[in-house]
């Protein structure tokens, strides 16, 4: 039912064809993608996980690496 792809265009991992997303009333594309995806969280789902980690430890991931 496009939860994922939603998601998605949320932080700018897939573009949307049309209309625009606003975040707290700022438009999505006024921010580089990777600075976007820099200021919100995102999990990503199955295949994309540690499988040997905590789901703290793989939210944690990103956050860590940036420090």
């Amino acid at each position: 039912s496009g939860k994922t792809t939603l998601l998605r265009m949320i932080n700018r991992l897939v573009e949307p064809t049309s209309g625009i997303i606003k975040l707290d009333g700022a438009d999505n594309r006024s921010l580089p993608g990777y600075e976007l995806r820099r200021s919100i969280g995102y999990a990503i789902q199955g295949h994309g996980l540690f499988p040997h980690r905590t789901v703290a430890q793989n939210i944690a991931t990103v956050p860590v690496l940036l420090g």
